[in-house]
Order: structure tokens, then sequence, then C-alpha cells
């Protein structure tokens, strides 16, 4: 699917209509090994970036629910998956507000993306960064960042009011 992606973007929506991306959300949940499950990330990106509605069909077959705990496992499958994470979360105008209220909403995401902000990996880093800040937006965030030791947002929210 990858290969097809990459030859033609009208191949995303064929990979939809077909029924893939429900197929390639479903295999989130099984037990495959690192470089499988890193390859699956990838795929998954490149199927849904810039596509609407593969990402719908992502968040509805709770993409975003099975994607989480993989934030809290080594840095290179929390790379991928906080890359895929970033790339669900982001439309044409900026962030999807309701895919971020979803994350939030989930449990660790945020103690994950705190960890994460923690990596020696800068671009995994600068993605969970990008992402924590979107979700600060919502009080209830800031509150769960605090609990978790991160105060920046907090802070922010202090000093700007």
């Amino acid at each position: 699917m990858k290969e097809l992606v990459r030859e033609n973007s009208i191949n995303k929506e064929w990979i939809s209509i077909g029924g893939l991306t429900d197929v390639v959300v479903s295999m989130l949940d099984s037990m495959f090994k690192e470089a499988l499950k890193i390859k699956l990330f990838i795929t998954l990106k490149d199927i849904i970036e810039g596509h609407a509605r593969n990402k719908d069909i992502f968040v509805e077959n709770q993409g975003i629910e099975k994607l989480v705990p993989c934030l809290g496992l080594n840095s290179t499958i929390s790379k991928a998956a906080a890359e895929l994470l970033y790339e669900v979360l982001q439309e044409r105008s900026g962030w999807n507000v309701p895919y971020c209220r979803i994350l939030s909403q989930q449990c660790n995401a945020i103690l994950f993306l705190v960890s994460l902000l923690k990596s020696p990996i800068r671009a995994l880093a600068e993605k969970s960064e990008e992402i924590l800040t979107k979700l600060c937006d919502e009080d209830e965030n800031v509150i769960q960042c605090a609990k978790v030791n991160c105060f920046t947002p907090l802070i922010d929210r202090v000093i700007h009011g």
C-alpha cells in the first residue's frame, strides 16, 4: 500500500473505498515485532496524510485509542507512533480539535506525551511538545500536565492569563 500511495495520491481514495484503511487500523492491536509495527505506523501515516476520509476512518476505528499505548513503548516505536498521531491531528486549517479532544480523553495520553518531552530524539520531543501545547488549550489538560510534573503549561497560563 505504501508503494501505491507514493506512486499516485489517488490510490489513497481506492485504499479507502476498498476498506483497506479499516484493515490496517485493526492491525494496531496485533502483537507484531517492533520492525513490523513501525512499518505499519509509517504505512498508516502515508495513507492518511492529506486525506480527510482516511483520517476519519482511522479515528472511527479507534485508531487514536490503539495508538496511545504505543507512545509509552521504546523510543523507536514511540517516535513512529507520535509522527502518525501528529498527522492524524492535523487538517488543512491547522489542528483537528475534535480529534485532539479524543486524544486528551485517553488514559495516559498526556503522561506519555510529557515523558516523550525528555526524549533524546529531538524530532520526537518536538512533535510531543506541539501536540501537548495544542492539548493544553483546554484547562483540564493543563491540570493533567501539572499532575504529571509538567508545569510549563500552567506557568504559561499564569503569566499570560
